[in-house]
């Protein structure tokens, strides 16, 4: 229905000596039945019959080649969806929730920040989602773990116009993303919002 196997022939790698494919379908496929790490999909894909040959490091570069299409993967996505299902994308939800690592060590991204878990002394980092009213990812983003959620709202809005095309929409957003600030911003962007009402909401 996706045509995914075409969308991969697109990027063969010549390095590359495995189905991309194939090993994507079984990852997403155990996340769906049995997650479990890279390690353990590995173990247990031997009790599956007519299996194809699998390596655990095909699992690992299959998600370094999927990190470097991500953008490509999510507007080829998008359209399809929007080919299938006569989608149009008028209203999006959009939220934040933070990635822990049990570790100290800082990097570009991984940061000491506000953890949602309850995971102050780890490292983390931040991921913005959003879906729309069907409940169908559009896309994400990986932000820095000392950033405050109601910052990467904005980013997102841009990126959202220029990558899809999509000239009307209404966020909605929780309480931790609708500041006086990221509302202004979605009204010139030329959006909508729907969000917990706060005393300036009267005066936008």
């Amino acid at each position: 229905m996706y045509g995914l196997d075409e969308f991969f022939s697109r990027f063969r790698n010549k390095r590359r000596k495995f189905d991309i494919s194939k090993v994507v379908f079984y990852m997403a496929c155990k996340h769906i039945l049995e997650p479990q790490s890279k390690l353990g999909m590995y173990e247990s894909y031997a009790k599956y019959i007519n299996f194809f040959e699998l390596d655990l490091n095909h699992l690992y570069r299959a998600l370094d080649d999927l990190a470097e299409i991500k953008e490509d993967i999510e507007e080829y996505l998008f359209e399809r969806n929007r080919t299938l299902f006569n989608m149009t994308v008028d209203v999006v939800f959009y939220d934040v929730t933070t990635f822990y690592f049990e570790s100290k060590d800082e990097d570009l991204l991984r940061k000491f920040g506000y953890s949602k878990d309850g995971k102050a002394s780890e490292v983390q980092v931040v991921l913005g989602l959003l879906i729309d009213a069907e409940g169908r990812p559009i896309g994400y983003d990986i932000f820095s773990g000392n950033i405050f959620e109601g910052k990467s709202l904005e980013p997102f809005l841009k990126r959202l116009k220029e990558r899809f095309s999509i000239q009307r929409v209404v966020i909605v957003a929780d309480r931790g993303i609708n500041s006086k600030v990221n509302l202004l911003r979605v009204k010139e962007l030329g959006y909508g919002y729907i969000g917990t009402c706060q005393e300036y909401c009267v005066s936008l």
